[in-house]
């Protein structure tokens, strides 16, 4: 039964950030971006991980020494679409229903989402259609909510977009509500947070770059859950790009 325990509690740092609205990256500590087709650069930081000797990324308004583990990921895509049209795209929350990423603990390809949906305030009962682009571009947080497949409870999100342009984009999400398997809570409010720079690099590429933050304790920080997080971090990268998120290769079997 504990060692049951321990596998569920993985859950994706889906949408990340929550202190600050005033929250940007430092792009000299980003990889170079790869050529549209290439696998994406994901590095991580945290006690106990191997790999990746790079110095973390300076954001500030986050604090990331607050956090245990971090997964960066770095991408590139092939698109003519203005930033606007990509801002709806990440509008679209009901679309990540469905996604399916590389499960470690079950050795196979699982859905990630059971259920997503955009919901006035925070309420989870309150459901609405997706975030237009007036929604996006108001400059007002915005709230979703998840069904994660290792969590027991519906979790809410907020989403504020700090910068939207026709050739770059910032966004950052928060989990607000707490994270709980079955009756324990595993991860409070601002537990898990990410950031998401979208920025173009020709006329026909652009350019993904996501930044997870994962502040684990108690029970959440038993055992090494950094693959996991790392192929959560894939599967909406995938899903955004539109490829199939069970694509093979895994990034991390």
């Amino acid at each position: 039964m504990k060692k049951l325990l321990l596998i569920m509690i993985l859950l994706l740092p889906t949408v990340v950030h929550a202190e600050t609205k005033s929250v940007s990256c430092d792009a000299s500590a980003r990889p170079k971006y790869l050529p549209v087709g290439s696998a994406p650069v994901i590095q991580t930081w945290g006690q106990g991980i191997t790999g990746n000797t790079s110095t973390a990324p300076d954001c500030v308004g986050l604090n990331l020494h607050n956090f245990t583990l971090l997964v960066a990921l770095t991408g590139s895509f092939s698109s003519k679409d203005s930033g606007d049209t990509l801002l709806i795209r990440f509008g679209s929350i009901s679309s990540l229903k469905g996604i399916h990423y590389w499960s470690v603990t079950d050795n196979r390809w699982d859905t990630l989402i059971t259920d997503a949906a955009a919901i006035n305030g925070a309420d989870t009962d309150n459901r609405r259609n997706d975030f237009s682009l007036e929604d996006m571009k108001s400059g007002k947080d915005l709230y979703f909510f998840e069904n994660d497949n290792r969590a027991s409870n519906k979790v809410i999100y907020r989403m504020h977009v700090l910068k939207t342009a026709r050739d770059s984009l910032e966004i950052n999400t928060a989990n607000i509500s707490k994270i709980r398997l079955f009756l324990l809570p595993i991860f409070d409010s601002g537990d898990l947070q990410s950031i998401f720079i979208l920025e173009r690099i020709t006329p026909d590429t652009w350019g993904y770059y996501s930044l997870s933050a994962i502040r684990e304790k108690g029970v959440a920080s038993v055992g090494d859950h950094q693959k996991s997080y790392i192929n959560r971090a894939t599967a909406m990268y995938r899903h955004f790009i539109g490829v199939p998120t069970d694509q093979e290769p895994p990034t991390a079997p």
